[in-house]
């Protein structure tokens, strides 16, 4: 699977787990604060209850005979259930305020038959007008409970309660006078010209049993999941071209690397922003200009390589024809003349299997700990005749105190003769050449340096490249392959040190060289 559709399905995945979690904890906050406001909507709706409970605490003096009638009382639903007391029929005559004579055929428990009275009709009062009495319904000890009427409704249009609801009446304390009472009951408090005399208290609802209320929270879920959904939709539309964005740079990327790796070295990002693709952008860049550094360098690698052994071969293969046409004599001279160019292109090919062992690791080093000074000492001693012979002056100065490192003795003497080999062959006569060796820190630094002619700077940091040579004044003639430098470029490396060429205040070149110290 591409990084795109990856991209986008972690995007999407993601937004739906929380949509998801967002989802149910709104659900759940919801039917939380919903069962809360039905708790605090059903203690509201006690006021009636209230009223009725203060006037008759107020007119008893106290709650002491209501609790002693809920004691005596048994529980509603035991009174309902108890059967019809025998009571012996009366024959009761017609009197003077109109009472209808027994009907036959009407017989009621016992063998008499008693008079059928129609039920009063019922009359509409106000709130205002109702007795408290009446509120206060079936007393007992397991709570107050309201009276139902024929049709099975709540006297006086009062909000409708479970069979299994009891109303606690609670005093001043919210001791429990009639009924039950636990922490997470709710309560209301009971007032009386403005002082709390007690306590109604109702046990919370634990799910919701009002058909009204069921419906909107019904309605409210499913408006919830369209909002959901909405946002999942819009989170889609976002995600998508914001995922376009990420990916397009990646994609950038791997077309270029695909370039690169079809030899289009020249390919180049273009660098925007600076997060971790730009970043990876300039790197890209920075990889392609060092393959084309390094393609260009073995391109004139391989051109240096074939012109350094096609001139002394030339050279040999003309004298040699020349000899055999016999335009130069075949005597000693000749053959001295063909034993130079040979030797020339033996050390031409010595120079080149060295630089390239040491280019990938394969010289041998036998390290042990050297005094510097004396070996540095030692390598003047033996170039110095052949530096007078040729009308240069040596100036060595050296620390008093041996500086002890860690080196192939070997390789730095090879180091060593190659710098002043590239003095003798490229400095004027007469000139000087000054050697110095300090300590500074932990390591010791080596300056050599020569006078006139003068390298240009542009030309100092290539000095150390293979077969590099500066044509205007140090060009083959002089006898230099342009690998002496680079060969002591990397034996100074492989000592953990450093090398760099410098414009010498004598006005030629300056070479330092710094090692580390044992």
């Amino acid at each position: 699977m591409r990084i795109f559709p990856k991209l986008l399905l972690v995007l999407l995945l993601t937004s739906a787990i929380v949509l998801s979690v967002l989802y149910g904890l709104m659900q759940w906050s919801f039917d939380r604060g919903m069962l809360n406001y039905v708790n605090q909507r059903q203690i509201q709706s006690m006021q009636l209850l209230s009223d009725n409970l203060a006037n008759l605490y107020q007119e008893k003096g106290g709650w002491n005979e209501l609790v002693a009638s809920s004691r005596q009382r048994p529980p509603p639903s035991k009174r309902a259930n108890r059967p019809n007391e025998h009571r012996p029929n009366q024959h009761r005559e017609n009197d003077s305020r109109g009472s209808r004579p027994l009907e036959p055929g009407i017989t009621g428990f016992g063998p008499q038959e008693f008079e059928r009275r129609p039920p009063p009709p019922r009359q509409r009062r106000n709130r205002t007008d109702i007795d408290y009495w009446p509120m206060i319904l079936s007393l007992s000890s397991q709570g107050l409970r309201y009276p139902e009427d024929a049709d099975g409704q709540m006297t006086n249009r009062l909000p409708r309660q479970s069979n299994d609801l009891r109303v606690s009446l609670l005093n001043q304390g919210k001791l429990t006078l009639i009924g039950r009472f636990r922490d997470n009951y709710n309560t209301k408090a009971i007032l009386l010209n403005g002082d709390i005399i007690g306590y109604i208290a109702l046990p919370p609802s634990k799910a919701l049993t009002d058909e009204f209320d069921i419906a909107f929270v019904a309605e409210n879920n499913q408006n919830l999941v369209f909002i959901i959904a909405g946002v999942f939709v819009l989170i889609f539309m976002i995600t998508l071209p914001l995922s376009r964005h990420f990916v397009l740079p990646i994609t950038k990327l791997k077309k270029a690397v695909v370039k690169l790796n079809k030899g289009a070295l020249q390919t180049r990002l273009k660098v925007v922003g600076r997060d971790e693709l730009a970043t990876l952008a300039r790197n890209f860049n920075d990889l392609a200009a060092t393959l084309e550094q390094n393609e260009d360098s073995r391109k004139r690698w391989l051109a240096d390589i074939s012109h350094e052994l096609r001139t002394p071969l030339a050279i040999v293969k003309g004298e040699i024809e020349a000899m055999e046409d016999g335009i130069r004599p075949l005597d000693k001279a000749g053959l001295q003349s063909l034993s130079e160019e040979v030797a020339h292109l033996q050390k031409l090919i010595n120079d080149l299997n060295e630089s390239t062992n040491a280019e990938i690791g394969a010289l041998r080093y036998q390290k042990s700990a050297l005094d510097l000074t004396l070996l540095l000492s030692q390598s003047v001693e033996r170039h110095q005749i052949i530096l007078d012979k040729e009308g240069l002056l040596v100036n060595i100065q050296c620390s008093n105190k041996p500086l002890v490192v860690w080196a192939d003795e070997t390789r730095l003497n090879q180091l060593f003769d190659n710098v002043f080999t590239n003095c003798l062959k490229y400095t004027d006569a007469p000139g000087k050449v000054f050697v110095s060796l300090t300590r500074n820190k932990q390591n010791a630094e080596i300056i050599i340096e020569d006078s006139a002619p003068a390298v240009p700077e542009s030309a100092l940091a290539k000095l150390f490249e293979h077969l590099y040579r500066v044509e205007s004044s140090r060009n083959r003639k002089t006898g230099g392959s342009g690998l002496g430098l680079a060969l002591c470029k990397n034996i100074v490396y492989a000592h953990q040190g450093s090398i760099e060429a410098f414009s010498s205040k004598q006005g030629g070149l300056g070479i330092k060289i710094t090692l580390p110290l044992n």
